[in-house]
């Protein structure tokens, strides 16, 4: 079995300092007065969002996705699921992107004929991306 894909650990990071500054927000938002609710509700808002998003980037397991070549079959860690190269039906992925720049991380999306499976936090997404599409074909078509 051969690793693949791995988690970023940079969303992680993002999520919980956005979240801790949501929260100063927050705080901040009572020494002012009452005229800045607006400051208090975007505050938790953002609070909440990021820590929920936080907790599922560290959550995730470190190894996501592994591939077997000799015998196709990829097992996707998270979801502790074991499936053949030649039953996918496509692999995509999207990068994380903020405002201008976008990341090498992102998503993973691997569709079969009865499920779709989609992982975050992929480091590498593309390349990850292009090894199972290799795969794929090389077990269909071969």
């Amino acid at each position: 079995m051969k690793v693949i894909a791995k988690k970023k650990m940079g969303p992680a990071w993002i999520f919980g300092t956005i979240g801790l500054l949501g929260f100063l927000a927050f705080i901040s938002s009572f020494f002012r007065g009452d005229e800045t609710i607006i400051t208090a509700l975007i505050g938790i808002f953002l609070c909440v969002l990021n820590v929920v998003l936080f907790i599922q980037a560290l959550t995730m397991p470190k190894d996501i996705i592994s591939v077997d070549e000799e015998s196709g079959r990829i097992y996707l860690h998270p979801d502790d699921v074991n499936i053949s190269a030649a039953s996918v039906c496509d692999v995509t992925f999207y990068r994380g992107r903020m405002r201008w720049s976008l990341f090498k991380w992102g998503t993973v999306i691997i569709k079969t004929p009865n499920e779709t499976y989609r992982y975050p936090f992929v480091a590498d997404c593309e390349e990850v991306t292009k090894n199972l599409l290799r795969l794929v074909y090389m077990k269909k078509y071969n």
